[in-house]
């Protein structure tokens, strides 16, 4: 017969035993620098926590090979160097940077403008305060992705000299998209990734442990949109207009040239990241009658706008309205936005088929 614990031993182990259940759980979340100057968070389930390392890890390396090339402020990247030989011929870049590109035009196409990465130059206009017609005019000229030419072997050209494309936000969107398609590979379980108001879940949290974007402005959000099941969100925002504002502050209507101010905040929620920031500036900078046609062309995508004005109201769309907590609902008129009937809209190639750093 085996001798019995001795009371030492008993103690001990009980002592061992609390000493476990009282240390706190490990975190499911870790804020992460992507480089560029950009910082995000990547999360997992509670019952997952051990991949959180592995999820940081390849959503660092996917971003950190997109983001420098498609930033057209860093003059090694391919977008810099694009903009350097506007007009001039021909470049071969990257199959990564050249499906970036490729989706702008889809998305600029699809609204008609509305969403556009090479109104660049018009900000430089503003920045000296409001512009006389004529050099409005002469910036137009030189606005608009119908000037980029992308080829069946993997190079983009522009066919008009001035042309500058500068991807801002559609950098992160199109490298949240691409993160997720690499760790769908290497995780078990769900994992949430977001930056700068961007976001995509794969797989299905809990509900008590959902990810969640805030709409609105902290400290009192208008609601939140939960992220419990696969897909992605975007809340694109501007302050409200003001004629003294400055040109950091302001949105341009690419078609017009003229500022927004009509819009303050735009969500989309859909399956894609890149899809939704689309959408969602499209949105943003559009006339709000415009609001349902450009939904149609975009099956698949729940809204919500909030116009500039008081009091405040919600025009949503049915699906968004199942997603979103809304903390004080008395404060809030709410209508709902029924697109019109739904158009065809196939992306260029598929999401999931990239094979990054691969130049044609």
């Amino acid at each position: 017969m085996k001798p019995l614990p001795s009371i030492a031993t008993l103690l001990l182990a009980l002592l061992v035993a609390v000493g476990i259940g009282c240390r706190p759980p490990a975190p499911r979340t870790a804020r992460v620098e992507f480089g560029e100057g950009v910082t995000g968070s990547v999360t997992v389930a509670s019952a997952n926590v051990r991949m959180l390392g592995v999820a940081v890890q390849g959503a660092q390396t996917v971003m950190n090979a997109i983001l420098p090339q498609l930033n057209a402020h860093n003059p090694d990247s391919e977008v810099a160097k694009l903009n350097k030989v506007a007009g001039s011929g021909r470049l071969p870049i990257s199959r990564s940077t050249f499906r970036a590109l490729d989706l702008a035009r889809h998305y600029s196409l699809l609204t008609d403008g509305a969403y556009d990465i090479s109104s660049g130059p018009l900000y430089t206009l503003w920045a000296n305060g409001t512009p006389p017609p004529h050099a409005l005019a002469e910036a137009r000229s030189r606005i608009g992705m119908g000037f980029v030419e992308a080829s069946d072997i993997g190079t983009i050209s522009f066919t008009a000299s001035g042309v500058e494309l500068d991807p801002g936000p559609l950098a992160y969107a199109y490298a949240i998209d691409m993160a997720v398609v690499d760790l769908r590979r290497k995780m078990r379980g769900p994992v949430h990734l977001a930056v700068a108001g961007m976001a995509r879940t794969d797989g299905a949290f809990p509900d008590d442990e959902a990810p969640r974007l805030e709409i609105g402005w902290t400290p009192s959000p208008l609601g939140f949109i939960r992220m419990n099941e696969s897909g992605a969100a975007v809340i694109r925002r501007h302050p409200r207009w003001d004629a003294n504002a400055t040109p950091g502050s302001m949105l341009l209507d690419p078609r017009s040239g003229e500022p927004v101010r009509h819009t303050r905040i735009a969500a989309v929620t859909g399956p894609l990241t890149i899809t939704a920031l689309a959408l969602a500036e499209a949105l943003i900078i559009a006339d709000p009658d415009e609001a349902e046609v450009l939904l149609a062309r975009f099956p698949g995508y729940e809204a919500i706008t909030v116009p500039d004005r008081e009091p405040v109201v919600l025009t949503m769309t049915p699906g968004m309205r199942t997603r979103l907590s809304i903390p004080n609902p008395g404060a809030v008129t709410i209508v709902t936005l029924k697109p019109a009937e739904p158009e065809s809209n196939d992306l260029p190639f598929p999401m999931d088929s990239l094979e990054l750093n691969r130049t044609e």
